[in-house]
């Protein structure tokens, strides 16, 4: 389970998931979703589905 005052500083990876590549960014105050794609998906976050667009970064706190 993500705990956002368990880290200091800041990570980021990325993830090919169904051949689009998702970055992820990490913050001890939020969670940051790119899609590289033509095509948006859906995504679940701790259980609240969000709708991730291409080229459109999404925070989540």
């Amino acid at each position: 389970m993500y705990c956002p005052h368990c880290l200091a500083g800041t990570y980021s990876f990325k993830v090919n998931f169904r051949n689009r590549i998702i970055k992820v960014k990490v913050a001890s105050n939020e969670l940051t979703f790119e899609l590289n794609g033509d095509n948006g998906i859906s995504i679940l976050v701790q259980g609240e589905a969000y709708e991730l667009l291409p080229n459109t970064p999404l925070k989540v706190n």
